[in-house]
């Protein structure tokens, strides 16, 4: 079989895994089912060693997806409460870059990877964002690879729980009473947020497929020029996409192995005496 059909036959079946494993995760009445259903089948998929292929371009065009989808929802009160709270972001995020440090530290214990590689590990960030950045420090891309796709994955499947369980589940979506917007200027904002995204990402722009949608539909939402949300249809192929491109990212060659250094180190660490503990028993002798 050529190379070429066998690909094409590949990114097929990964998408209909996907979009199997969205149904599934829908019929159990999962949160985010779409996202959530083809995470987990593409996961396991990945690991039994199976041909997983996505589309090329497929994860940053689901990512552009996302970004304008949440833009359009800046309005000038979302944008007003946004900026009521800015101080409570900028402590947020130098609480979570601190805290990311220093379970660097513990990452670095329990697996005996250098610091550099433990901190871009463990800090919160992109998985292409930090696995770009870290090899400009000396960072080693296959820990830090697993590490955040372990915490971006983690992240998308608790997150949606911990919002119904605060939020209760009998809440109704307030998205579900907003207008969709058309197909013409969906597609025309789409098209303009990828090409920015597009030069944004060759200048090395931190999360840009993600960060420029979001900015220009919060722009245009803002000055009243597009209000509305985008079609079910857009979100749920984006949803799909990015879960089956998460779940891909567990590749059986490094997932055991890194886990079982993991798993030995922390033993290691947990077994070996502690430094009081022999003082005691040399105090004893």
């Amino acid at each position: 079989m050529p190379k070429a059909v066998a690909a094409v036959l590949a990114m097929a079946g990964t998408l209909a895994v996907g979009v199997a494993g969205g149904f599934a995760a829908r019929y159990a009445h999962l949160p985010l089912p779409w996202l959530l259903g083809a995470l987990f089948t593409t996961t396991v998929l990945s690991l039994a060693g199976a041909p997983v292929r996505l589309i090329p371009w497929g994860r940053p065009a689901g990512t552009v997806v996302v970004g304008a989808s949440t833009g359009l929802q800046f309005t000038a009160t979302v944008v007003a409460k946004l900026v009521t709270l800015l101080p409570l972001i900028i402590a947020t995020a130098f609480v979570s870059t601190f805290v990311g440090a220093l379970g660097g530290l513990l990452y670095r214990r329990l697996t005996g990877v250098d610091r550099t590689t433990a901190f871009f590990a463990t800090v919160p960030g992109g998985v292409v964002e930090t696995t770009t950045l870290a090899p400009q420090y000396g960072g080693q891309l296959e820990p830090i690879m697993v590490a955040q796709t372990t915490r971006v994955a983690l992240i998308v499947v608790f997150a949606p729980f911990l919002v119904i369980s605060f939020a209760g589940s009998g809440a109704q979506n307030p998205l579900l009473a907003v207008p969709v917007v058309p197909w013409l200027p969906v597609l025309a904002l789409l098209a303009v947020s990828g090409i920015v995204a597009l030069l944004l990402s060759r200048t090395r722009s931190p999360n840009a497929w993600l960060m420029a949608p979001l900015f220009i539909a919060g722009a245009v939402s803002h000055l009243g020029w597009l209000e509305g949300r985008l079609p079910d249809f857009l979100i749920i192929a984006a949803q799909v996409v990015i879960g089956s491109a998460l779940g891909a990212q567990f590749r059986p060659r490094f997932s055991p192995g890194c886990s079982g250094c993991c798993w030995r180190r922390a033993w290691s660490c947990c077994s070996r005496p502690a430094p009081w503990r022999c003082s005691a028993q040399r105090l004893r002798g």
